[in-house]
This record gives C-alpha cells, sequence and structure tokens, in this order.
C-alpha cells in the first residue's frame, strides 16, 4: 500500500487558485487563495474579494478564460485546476 506524502491529501478537496485583481501592482505576482472546490463560484469571490481588503457587500464573481462565470455554479464545475488563474470582478464594474 502506497501512502500519501504528508503534506499530500489522498482526495484533494480544496483548489488553489491565482486571483487576480485591479489592485495588483505593476509586477506584483496576484495571491493565491484556496477554495474548497465544491463552493460557490458567488462564495468563493466574495471570501477572496474579503480577504483581499474589497467591501463585503460587492457582488463578485470571477472570470476564467474570457468567461465570466456563473455565481450559482461550483467552482468544480467549471473544471478548474490548481494554479489556474481567475480575474475577480465585481458585476458592472472591475475590481
Amino acid at each position: 500500500m502506497v501512502k500519501p506524502m504528508a503534506n499530500e491529501k489522498q482526495d484533494k478537496q480544496d483548489i488553489e487558485l491565482l486571483v487576480e485583481h485591479a489592485r495588483l501592482e505593476p509586477g506584483q505576482d496576484p495571491p493565491k487563495i484556496s477554495f474548497p472546490k465544491t463552493m460557490k463560484v458567488s462564495e468563493a469571490a466574495t471570501q477572496a474579494a474579503t480577504k483581499l481588503g474589497f467591501a463585503a457587500e460587492g457582488t463578485y464573481t470571477f472570470s476564467f478564460k474570457g468567461e465570466t462565470l456563473d455565481r450559482q455554479r461550483p467552482l468544480v464545475s467549471y473544471g478548474l485546476k490548481d494554479g489556474d488563474t481567475v480575474i475577480l470582478t465585481d458585476i458592472g464594474r472591475a475590481v
């Protein structure tokens, strides 16, 4: 039987995404934020916005490869993988 390495989960339930946003300084790398794969886009985007210092009352979502993600769908439904880059937006304006 092969045991997983100490820092490796057998059945990884989280996804680590790079979150781009308008407040990034030139040359600054987007932060990595982990979310449960089954979390709704709306919840994940709001959690990211709050962690990044944006107002919690915004209507946040992510864009991925030019597509605005449906806020009611879970992250896993988009086939996102660790290290993918999403863009945090407040519907109606960029953040």
